[in-house]
């Protein structure tokens, strides 16, 4: 998503996300090559996260385990009407009845973001990673997104991101065209943009939905 998120806060989330995935008690040579990190690396990474509360470690089995701290830490979003929580059922149904991946997607800053997708089960189905992110005018739904903020602020994103993002190069003239369908035509079609051969529709959902 960017260059400058350090290196422990990238591997703290990444490991995080590895106990999501294995949902078990992990090793430091599990994480290391799970990882791939430096075997001194992942036990320095394992040990400041359980010196910090977020991991228990058992020392007979040397492994390591999130705890409850880490699980209270986002308990509180349980609570909340978040509107990706409301859409996940819709976005399933766009999967099933399409046969296509369908995704529920956010801004984050300069980002789309994706919170949520279902995989389609036609061959060659596009596999998503949530929390994955891209700049905005680089994909049919980024600029979709764009599509909800007014011609003047959606220009400047295009600017920023020029000019902060070199890894991601896209034709500024066809994003703002692009920007300009969708806030016209309520949705945008776009093909070859992020994946060669694939082909998106992107719908701008109202703030307020």
């Amino acid at each position: 998503m960017s260059t400058v998120i350090s290196k422990s806060v990238s591997r703290a989330f990444a490991l995080f996300e590895l106990f999501g995935q294995e949902r078990r008690p992990l090793s430091a040579t599990a994480i290391q090559t799970a990882l791939g990190l430096p075997q001194a690396s992942a036990l320095v990474l394992a040990r400041e996260l359980a010196a910090l509360g977020y991991l228990t470690y058992d020392a007979q089995a040397r492994t390591y385990f999130p705890n409850e701290r880490l699980l209270n830490l986002t308990s509180w979003l349980g609570a909340m009407d978040l509107p990706v929580r409301r859409l996940k059922d819709l976005v399933d149904e766009v999967a099933r009845a399409t046969r296509e991946t369908a995704s529920l997607c956010s801004r984050n800053g300069r980002f789309l973001q994706i919170d949520h997708f279902c995989l389609g089960n036609q061959p060659g189905s596009i596999l998503m990673q949530t929390g994955r992110a891209a700049p905005l005018p680089c994909s049919g739904a980024g600029r979709a997104v764009l599509a909800a903020l007014s011609e003047t602020d959606a220009i400047a994103v295009i600017a920023d991101v020029r000019r902060r993002d070199r890894q991601n190069p896209f034709d500024a003239t066809q994003a703002a065209r692009d920007i300009r369908l969708a806030r016209r035509h309520g949705h945008l079609v776009t093909y070859d943009l992020m994946i060669p051969g694939i082909g998106a529709v992107a719908f701008p959902l109202p703030p307020d939905l």
